[in-house]
């Protein structure tokens, strides 16, 4: 906004942007809703990061619950990955 000798409140922010995306980014920003992620930089150092059977691996990324669980047996049973939860994961570089 361009006041950088009276940077403005979050509200001010948030309106200025009503009805746009950014509007519900800032707002859930403002919420803690949000969280970040990286991918590592190197997919040749994957083999030393990733360890275990496919479904030990999903499960421990399973915040949401949904893996399992949900509308259609799960996001495994939709994507059709249930079937490889006892595989060892494994990865040639």
């Amino acid at each position: 906004m361009g006041r950088y000798d009276n940077p403005p409140e979050w509200s001010e922010i948030i309106a200025n942007y009503r009805g746009s995306e950014l509007q519900a980014y800032f707002k859930a920003l403002l919420e803690d809703k949000l969280r970040s992620t990286s991918k590592p930089q190197y997919v040749d150092q994957l083999k030393n990061m990733i360890k275990g059977k496919v479904g030990e691996i999903l499960k421990s990324k399973d915040e949401k619950k949904k893996l399992l669980e949900g509308e259609g047996g799960g996001i495994a049973r939709v994507l059709e990955l249930d079937h490889l939860f006892e595989r060892e994961v494994f990865l040639f570089f």
